[in-house]
C-alpha cells in the first residue's frame, strides 16, 4: 500500500470529505463504497481507500514537519485527507486525480511522501527499459 496526503489551508469536516469523494467517483466513472471510517474508490486493483478523519496532525509527526508544510501551504494546515491505494500505476493516477481535486476545492498541499515523492513533488518513475535487440 502507498498513500497520498492532501494538507488543506480550509478545515473539512468528515461528512463534507464523504460527499466530495462521492462525487469525485461519479464524475471519474469508478464504483463508490462508504464503509465504517472509509470511503472505497475504483475497481481492483485500482482502488483507493480514503479516511473519514481529517485532522491536519495525521499527516505530520513532528514540529519540524508541521514548520515545513505550513511555509509550502503558506498558512497553517486545517485539514488532512489521506488516500491509500495499491501500488498499481493505475491506482496511481486515480489517486493523484483525487488529490488535485481535493487541492482545487480546499487550497491544499499534496504530500507524495508515502508514495515515494516529497511534498508537492511526485515520485519520479524509474526508466522504462530499453529492448536489447537481442
Amino acid at each position: 500500500m502507498r498513500d497520498l496526503g492532501v494538507f488543506t489551508s480550509v478545515a473539512i469536516s468528515s461528512s463534507e470529505l464523504v460527499e466530495f469523494v462521492r462525487a469525485f467517483a461519479m464524475r471519474d466513472g469508478q464504483p463508490f463504497e462508504k464503509r465504517s471510517e472509509e470511503s472505497v474508490v475504483g475497481t481492483p486493483p485500482d482502488v483507493l481507500y480514503i479516511f473519514d478523519t481529517t485532522a491536519p496532525n495525521e499527516g505530520y509527526f513532528s514540529d519540524d514537519e508541521k514548520a515545513v508544510i505550513q511555509s509550502k501551504l503558506g498558512c497553517a494546515p486545517e485539514g488532512y485527507v489521506s488516500i491509500h491505494f495499491a501500488s498499481g500505476d493505475g491506482a496511481f493516477g486515480l489517486a493523484e486525480r483525487m488529490a488535485r481535486e481535493v487541492v482545487r476545492a480546499w487550497k491544499g498541499l499534496i504530500d507524495y511522501r508515502g508514495a515515494g515523492g516529497q511534498l508537492s513533488v511526485p515520485p519520479v518513475a524509474p526508466p522504462a527499459e530499453k529492448d536489447s535487440g537481442d
